[in-house]
């Protein structure tokens, strides 16, 4: 009697301690959800009076205003992706993420991405872009393709000191037992600190950074 009295007690708390926890889970992302979208508002508007800027509709721009607005412009993209990114994150863990799939032109979006980085890297480091002349369409969701790519990049480009990245897109063949099917493999590589082997298992959790002296060295929250 007394091991089915504290089993039953095990059993309550246990199942306590669950209701608890999706509870706190719960108020932690709707706070996240609620969050981004406030952050979101205002900084749109920031991003749009940038752009304006940039592209002179208010006025000529001297050589150092062009450059502020431009700094000013890169880091509110920069902080909209990470607004964007914590709502993807609450989306997935609330299992209501959704694709929209459509045909869209890999050249295209490679070459727009491309475009967005025409500036000067504050560091001893070059990207090169091996883009092939013509790619075929591809059945994607292009404002997330284009955000991870971007993630893989900003991420590049953030751990590394001096060197080079490779941004690149290749068709490629793939043959199975029954037929053969073509498949693009875009790839982001670079010279920077890497991700030591024991990590890589860990680094699609939400929030996670790997804890290492060289990549603490370079913050972020663990979205990228």
């Amino acid at each position: 009697m007394s091991i089915t009295l504290e089993n039953r007690e095990l059993f309550y708390s246990l199942k306590a301690s669950r209701d608890e926890l999706e509870r706190a889970n719960r108020v932690k992302d709707e706070f996240l959800g609620v969050m981004s979208h406030e952050l979101r508002t205002p900084l749109t508007v920031v991003l749009g009076y940038s752009r304006m800027f940039q592209e002179r509709q208010l006025g000529p721009l001297t050589k150092d205003q062009q450059q502020a607005v431009d700094v000013v412009l890169r880091n509110s993209q920069e902080l909209l992706e990470m607004i964007e990114s914590i709502m993807d994150a609450t989306k997935i863990e609330a299992g209501s993420m959704t694709a929209e799939m459509n045909p869209i032109s890999p050249l295209e979006l490679l070459q727009e991405i491309k475009a967005a980085y025409d500036f000067p890297i504050a560091k001893n480091v070059r990207l090169e872009w091996q883009l092939p002349e013509a790619l075929p369409l591809l059945w994607s969701d292009s404002r997330k393709l284009r955000q991870i790519l971007t993630n893989l990049i900003n991420n590049a480009i953030k751990f590394t000191e001096e060197g080079r990245i490779i941004i690149a897109a290749e068709k490629k063949l793939r043959a199975d037992e029954k037929n053969a099917k073509h498949w693009l493999e875009f790839r982001v590589s670079d010279s920077g600190v890497g991700i030591p082997p024991e990590e890589c298992d860990k680094i699609f959790d939400r929030f996670y950074q790997v804890d290492s002296s060289k990549a603490r060295r370079f913050e972020g929250v663990g979205l990228g």
